[in-house]
């Protein structure tokens, strides 16, 4: 059988963590640059406040209600994360971190999966205090449907367990067909268009049928609602085809200088994603654009290409480049309101064409070391003097709680 343990409102949990004096109130955390909600608990959502609506739109009402507003603190929540991921680890046989709040395992030889959950959510409360739904089913798209019930149908109370036909087909009956893993809204409305409104009756489409009208991965779906199992967490490692990283900076930027570390910054993080993945980069895109609702000045947005003789992945070697591209994109007459880099065209390392009569351009072993110390002791613990030392630039966080688990000055003080 195979176990999702899913954070609830997970970024909002973590804020709580070391302020339990706010669990009985309103409490929301605010996406990049503070823009908008993407993060509530119970009691925010009872006070009418609306996740991925814009911050600034319903500041009057999170102020009446006197719900306390976050900014995205990533260090806590990855570090929380982790924790959380190593505690579930030892209760399965395998074990796939799906996302910074989601995990699968798979575990046999239990014969009470309600009482196993159980303990897996008390013990992620006792250590961490964390909530989490548990879901349980005989294959992946079972157990993630499971978890949406366990969090989200009345009588649950965060743990459901799909171990029977009965227990199969009632929650099938509970959850809307875009409610189902692979589904989502657009192919939700196309079922719908067609009469089919439950994940029940998806089940009952035909999977030949489905694999005509829509696709193979449609069919597996279909298949693993009925308890065949199809996928696997493989299935789910694909690796991208495009990498991109971009973001609004904290205050618009005037300086040539500025953007430039920007940009570099936007390349060490796509670069790193590209070595994750085992890609190396063989064309990547520069972009910057000035703010769009700017109704004094006009819009401006300008980008430009760097194609590479050999695929490259290392930072350093890419950071280089910008410069030949910058002039381009930097008009002294502009103030900048965002930047980022994409990498457009990847190659597969493992299966690279290498230049006979030229060196590997990439240092390898420096960038295993790079990785390695940045993931053991934190992002750019060692980085590149070109990324800068002081961004003023960077996101606004106005209400950014402190590190409590990643800063010495951070770290919570016991008075006794």
């Amino acid at each position: 059988m195979f176990a999702l343990i899913d954070g609830i409102s997970f970024y909002a949990s973590c804020e709580l963590v070391f302020r339990p004096d706010l669990r009985l109130s309103g409490c929301c955390v605010l996406s990049n640059n503070d823009g908008s909600v993407v993060a509530l608990n119970r009691r925010a959502k009872e006070l009418g406040i609306k996740k991925f609506e814009p911050y600034f739109k319903q500041k009057s009402i999170i102020e009446k209600s006197g719900t306390h507003v976050f900014s995205s603190n990533y260090e806590l929540y990855g570090d929380l994360s982790a924790k959380m991921m190593s505690i579930i680890e030892e209760y399965g046989d395998r074990h796939f971190v799906y996302s910074i709040d989601e995990s699968f395992i798979f575990k046999s030889n239990v014969n009470d999966w309600f009482s196993y959950a159980s303990t897996i959510r008390r013990r992620l409360w006792r250590e961490l205090r964390l909530p989490v739904g548990v879901g349980v089913g005989s294959n992946l798209t079972l157990c993630k449907l499971a978890n949406h019930c366990a969090k989200k149908v009345d009588g649950y109370r965060g743990i459901a367990v799909i171990d029977d036909e009965q227990s199969r087909n009632y929650m099938l009956e509970k959850c809307s067909v875009d409610d189902v893993w692979g589904i989502g809204r657009r192919l939700g409305q196309r079922f719908k268009a067609l009469g089919v409104c439950t994940a029940l009756e998806l089940s009952l489409y035909p999977p030949k049928l489905a694999r005509q009208h829509f696709n193979v991965n449609v069919e597996r779906t279909i298949r693993e609602l009925n308890g065949e199992q199809c996928l696997s967490w493989d299935d789910n490692i694909e690796k991208k085809k495009q990498i991109f990283s971009t973001r609004s900076f904290g205050k618009k930027v005037i300086c040539r200088e500025e953007l430039r570390q920007a940009l570099i910054n936007h390349v060490v993080k796509v670069s790193k994603n590209a070595r994750n993945q085992s890609s190396h980069i063989k064309q990547l895109l520069v972009f910057a654009s000035s703010c769009p609702f700017d109704q004094e000045r006009k819009h401006f947005k300008a980008s430009a290409t760097l194609t590479f003789p050999q695929p490259l992945n290392d930072p350093m070697l890419i950071s280089s480049r910008i410069d030949k591209v910058l002039d381009r994109i930097f008009n002294q007459n502009v103030s900048y309101k965002k930047c980022g880099v994409g990498a457009v065209e990847l190659v597969d390392s493992n299966s690279m064409q290498l230049d006979l009569f030229m060196p590997e351009p990439n240092n390898k072993p420096l960038m295993s070391i790079l990785d390695l110390i940045n993931n053991r002791f934190g992002k750019d613990v060692v980085k590149l003097g070109s990324q800068g030392v002081e961004k003023t630039w960077e996101m606004k966080r106005d209400f950014l709680s402190p590190a409590y688990t990643t800063k010495w000055k951070d770290i919570p003080s016991i008075k006794c």
